[in-house]
C-alpha cells in the first residue's frame, strides 16, 4: 500500500504536469466535436464519410508523428540528468527527425487514397473521403512539427505553453471550420474540404505559438542537426538512430489507427445505419479517451525524469496517481453521457437522418465507459514503458492484440450478428475487452522492469551501441 502523504505529493506532480496536457487534449476533443457537428449538419454523406476518412488519414500521420514522440522520454531523461543544455541538444536532434518524418508523410499519404476503393462503400462516400485525404498531407506535416515542439516543451516541464498553443489552435480552427463548411460571411462553401482546411489553419496557429517561444539555443541546435542530414558524419547517424528508435512508437500508433479503420470497415458491413451511428459514438468516445492521452504523456515525462534522477521508487506512485486522475475523469464523463444521452445525441441532428440511427447511437453510448477505462490503463502503462525503452515490446504486443484479437473479433461479429441482434454493441464490448487485456500486460511489464532493474544506458551517451530489451 502507498502511504497517503507520499501518494499525495506524486498526485500533485501529476496534476501540475498532466493537467495542462489534459486540458490541451480536451481542446483537441472540442475541435473534433465541432468538426463532426458541422459535417453532420451539412449532410448525411459527409457524416458517413468523416469516420473512415479521418481514420485513414491519421493512420499515416500517426506513424510519422508517433516517431517524434520518442523525444518526450529522451529529452525528459536528459533534462533531469544533465540540465537544459542537454535538453536543447536532444531537442534539436528531435526536430531533425521531424523533418525526416514530414518528407516520409508526403511520400506515403497519397497511397491511402487508393485504399478506399476496396472498402465496398459507395462512390459518393469514397469521393468525399478522398477530398479530406487530399488535405491531410498538409495538416499532417504541420502536426508532426507541432508534436515535436510539444515533446520538447513538455519534457522540460513547460506544459502550460502546450495548453496555450492548443487554445490558439482552437480559436482559429473551430470558427474557420464552421464558416468554410457552410460558406458563411462571404467564405466559399467547401463542405468536406472546409473541415480539412480548418484543421490546417488551426495546426498552423499552434506551430506559430511554439515558434515564438522557442529559445535561440534550441533553434541553433535544430538548424545544425538539420544540416548534418545531408552529410555522412557521426551526427547524421545519431539523427537516424533516434529516428530508428522512434519507429516502434510510430508503428504502434499507426497500427492502432489502421486497426480502428479496419473495425470501421467491419461496422460498415453491418449496414449504413450502423456506420452513421458509430461515427457519432466515436465522437463521444473521443470525449472519454483523448484527454487521457494527455495524462499518459504526463506519466511518460514524470517517469522519464524519475529515471534520469535514479528515483525508481517513484514509478509505482506515478502510475497510481495518473490512473487515479484518469479514472476520476472517465467517471465524470460517464455520468454526464448517461444522464444526458438523448440531449447530447440531439445536438448532432441524428434524428434528421432517421429514428433508427438515433436510437442505435443512444444504445451504444452505455458501453463507451468500458472502452475509456481500458484505454486509460493501456495508454498510461504504454507511455510509462517508453521510459524503460520498451517501445518494441509495446509495438509487438499491440500488433498481436489488435490483429489477432480485436480486429478478427469485429469481423466475426459483423458476419454473424445483425443490428437488431446487437452487432454494434458487441463490437464495442469486444474492442474494450482486448484493450483492457493489453493494458494489464503493459502494467505487468512495468513491474517486471522495476524488479529486474532492466534499464539501458542513458540515451544521450551511447545512442548507437544501446539496444532495447524486449
Amino acid at each position: 500500500m502507498l502511504r497517503f502523504p507520499l501518494f499525495h505529493h506524486e498526485l500533485t506532480r501529476v496534476l501540475r504536469i498532466s493537467g495542462p496536457l489534459m486540458l490541451a487534449m480536451s481542446g483537441r476533443t472540442l475541435m473534433m466535436i465541432v468538426d463532426r457537428l458541422c459535417l453532420a449538419a451539412y449532410s448525411e454523406q459527409t457524416l458517413t464519410a468523416s469516420g473512415p476518412a479521418v481514420f485513414m488519414g491519421m493512420s499515416a500521420i500517426s506513424f510519422f508523428s508517433g516517431v517524434t514522440q520518442i523525444g518526450r522520454s529522451v529529452i525528459a531523461e536528459a533534462y533531469a540528468r544533465s540540465g537544459i543544455e542537454e535538453a536543447h541538444k536532444m531537442g534539436g536532434r528531435l526536430f531533425a527527425v521531424a523533418i525526416l518524418c514530414v518528407l516520409g508523410l508526403n511520400l506515403t499519404l497519397p497511397l491511402l487514397m487508393n485504399l478506399s476503393q476496396f472498402s465496398g462503400r459507395s462512390g459518393e462516400i469514397i469521393a468525399l473521403e478522398n477530398i479530406y485525404l487530399s488535405w491531410a498531407m498538409l495538416f499532417g506535416s504541420i502536426m508532426i512539427l507541432d508534436g515535436a515542439a510539444s515533446c520538447y516543451f513538455g519534457a522540460i516541464g513547460n506544459t502550460r505553453l502546450i495548453f496555450k498553443a492548443s487554445i490558439a489552435g482552437q480559436l482559429v480552427s473551430m470558427p474557420m471550420t464552421y464558416v468554410l463548411v457552410f460558406g458563411l460571411y462571404g467564405f466559399p462553401e467547401l463542405g468536406m474540404a472546409g473541415s480539412a482546411i480548418g484543421t490546417v489553419l488551426g495546426s498552423l496557429a499552434v506551430l506559430v505559438v511554439y515558434l515564438t517561444r522557442t529559445p535561440q539555443a534550441l533553434r541553433d541546435a535544430a538548424l545544425n542537426e538539420a544540416k548534418v542530414l545531408i552529410t555522412k558524419s557521426r551526427r547524421a547517424f545519431e539523427v537516424l538512430s533516434l529516428f530508428k528508435r522512434g519507429v516502434p512508437l510510430g508503428a504502434h500508433d499507426s497500427t492502432d489507427e489502421i486497426g480502428n479503420t479496419a473495425i470501421i470497415w467491419a461496422v460498415s458491413m453491418v449496414g449504413a445505419t450502423a456506420l452513421a451511428a458509430n461515427n457519432f459514438n466515436v465522437i463521444l468516445n473521443y470525449v472519454g479517451i483523448i484527454p487521457v492521452i494527455g495524462i499518459a504523456n504526463g506519466a511518460t515525462i514524470l517517469s522519464s525524469q524519475a529515471i534520469g534522477r535514479n528515483q525508481f521508487e517513484r514509478i509505482p506512485k506515478i502510475a497510481s496517481a495518473s490512473l487515479f486522475v484518469a479514472f476520476s475523469y472517465v467517471a465524470v464523463v460517464t455520468v454526464l453521457l448517461q444522464s444526458f444521452d438523448r440531449e447530447i445525441t440531439s445536438l448532432f441532428s441524428l434524428g434528421n437522418y432517421g429514428q433508427d440511427i438515433f436510437e442505435l447511437s443512444i444504445s451504444v453510448t452505455s458501453h463507451i465507459w468500458y472502452y475509456a477505462v481500458a484505454f486509460a490503463v493501456s495508454f498510461i502503462a504504454s507511455g510509462m514503458l517508453q521510459s524503460f525503452h520498451q517501445n518494441t515490446f509495446v509495438f509487438k504486443t499491440r500488433i498481436l492484440t489488435m490483429w489477432f484479437g480485436s480486429v478478427p473479433a469485429s469481423y466475426l461479429i459483423a458476419y454473424n450478428w445483425s443490428i437488431e441482434e446487437g452487432a454494434l454493441q458487441l463490437i464495442w464490448i469486444s474492442l474494450s475487452t482486448f484493450e483492457l487485456g493489453l493494458g494489464l500486460l503493459f502494467t505487468a511489464k512495468i513491474f517486471s522492469c522495476l524488479k529486474e532493474h532492466n534499464l539501458p544506458e542513458p540515451v544521450w551517451e551511447n545512442d548507437i551501441k544501446r539496444t532495447e530489451v524486449t
